[in-house]
């Protein structure tokens, strides 16, 4: 494909071709990652399955469907996409990311997550965009093992009440263990995912922390709506729950309707979350403004939509990292806990590993983004020798 240098040639490039046009260089690619030499000569229609059975054999994961699946969503929505980019969102580091990531969908070479990444950012709690109300009540779905609730501690330390919804069991008990450990106070733990509805749903878990709904999933598990499920209004929610966030938020349109909460929401387990998402959003609640965001160099998991309600934006309700640290290691000396020690020094710990991470990060990035420019050079001329050899 050619190089596609802006936003523009991009979309002109999507237009102008077909889905076996773009997906089938994409495939091939892709294959030949893998190590699969036979995908040079291999016929279109057997690229697919060819994959999947090998992303399936490593990663029990059909990487084939996923990549097509991405690939049609771009072609078919290629005007949403447009139109999210020139009207939704106005920051520059969101239209880059936006743009980094179709790229990636398009190619699959990894340099356009690296040009995504968001180093200096907090996965849900970004420093620069995430507000906060006075006497915040925050809901967390998808809780896994309570590091994200405990994160929002710290950033907003004066918090009224915490909600964890988390559907699997022995998840559910860290939560609370966590929760009991560090000292935090009116936390509700929940053992139930965030749906539409209140019902059951069958659940599939082939990697801890991705657990997800899966028609003919092994294990049955609770699900509530927020707006059946929580009666008072609430002011930030955070949804990664692997793929039902269409669904939750569905589930929560009373609560953001009315109560004009603060959203972190993870857009990148379907396809289409990443437009449609903001889409709903919108059409539930006027007056959000649109950040995106990603938070991993690897891989495109990890990116977040962050909708601020406009009147935040007005009030200097920004993080306050050191006040919720502080705080909370009183309250638990308060406490007469017999782990302060060893909870202060796990603290201090993790903070210096963290600022030294973000020291390293910012002075770095541009040496990561040549390394990776270099790899894929490498990459391309590698592949070319192969089909050199082949013919």
């Amino acid at each position: 494909m050619p190089e596609l240098n802006d936003f523009d040639m991009l979309c002109k490039y999507v237009e102008q071709n077909g889905i076996k046009e773009i997906l089938e260089p994409v495939l091939r690619y892709v294959l030949l990652l893998y190590g699969c030499k036979e995908a040079t000569d291999m016929p279109y229609e057997e690229l697919k399955d060819a994959l999947n059975a090998l992303s399936m054999n490593k990663y029990n994961f059909a990487l084939g469907d996923q990549i097509e699946s991405q690939v049609i969503d771009i072609k078919e929505n290629i005007k949403e996409y447009i139109y999210l980019y020139n009207n939704i969102f106005k920051d520059d580091i969101s239209r880059n990311t936006l743009f980094n990531i179709l790229l990636y969908r398009l190619t699959y070479a990894v340099k356009y997550v690296v040009k995504a990444y968001s180093h200096a950012s907090v996965q849900y709690f970004d420093y620069e965009v995430a507000r906060y109300r006075e006497n915040c009540i925050y809901v967390d779905c998808g809780g896994f093992d309570g590091a994200t609730a405990v994160e929002f501690s710290l950033n907003c330390p004066d918090y009224n009440r915490i909600y964890i919804y988390e559907p699997l069991k022995k998840y559910f008990n860290q939560c609370n263990e966590v929760i009991k450990e560090l000292g935090l106070k009116n936390v509700i733990v929940k053992n139930a995912a965030v749906y539409d509805q209140t019902t059951i749903l069958n659940f599939e878990e082939n990697i801890p922390g991705c657990s997800r709904v899966k028609e003919n999933g092994g294990l049955k598990v609770n699900a509530v709506s927020l707006d059946e499920d929580i009666s008072e209004p609430v002011d930030f929610i955070k949804m990664d729950i692997e793929g039902s966030e269409q669904n939750a938020l569905v589930g929560a349109v009373n609560h953001i309707k009315n109560d004009f909460p603060m959203l972190a929401v993870c857009v990148y387990h379907k396809a289409d979350d990443i437009w449609k998402i903001p889409k709903m959003i919108i059409e539930t609640r006027p007056g959000y403004i649109f950040y995106l965001r990603h938070h991993t160099f690897n891989t495109t998991d990890e990116t977040v939509l962050y909708a601020v309600p406009d009147n935040l934006l007005k009030k200097d309700n920004k993080t306050n990292h050191y006040a919720g640290l502080y705080k909370y290691l009183q309250n638990i000396k308060k406490a007469g806990h017999a782990q302060f020690i060893r909870t202060a020094a796990f603290f201090a710990e993790q903070y210096e590993n963290y600022y030294m991470d973000s020291f390293i990060y910012n002075n770095g990035i541009e040496k990561l983004k040549k390394w990776i420019n270099e790899l894929e050079d490498a990459k391309a001329y590698f592949l070319g020798q192969i089909q050199e050899l082949q013919g």
